[in-house]
């Protein structure tokens, strides 16, 4: 096993010693191997959902309202 992985949860019981990590540490971040995606949202009831963005000019915002509220600040300083 390399050192920058950590063992699978279900290990400690003796029941899944072979198995490869479900998670590795890509520097401080903590990332999903993406094949044991889905059996690790599974044992934890957790559910994938799209994501939407909104673009405005080089920003990317998570709420519509954060996008308008720029664009407007943005509208006003040009109208100065």
């Amino acid at each position: 096993m390399r050192s920058n992985c950590l063992p699978d949860p279900q290990s400690a019981g003796g029941s899944n010693l072979a198995r490869q990590p479900l998670l590795t540490r890509i520097g401080q971040k903590m990332t999903v191997v993406p094949a044991d995606e889905t059996e690790l949202m599974d044992r934890y009831g957790i559910i994938k959902v799209p994501a939407y963005r909104y673009h405005y000019r080089d920003w990317r915002y998570s709420t519509l309202n954060d996008a308008l509220a720029q664009a407007k600040r943005d509208e006003a300083a040009r109208s100065k």
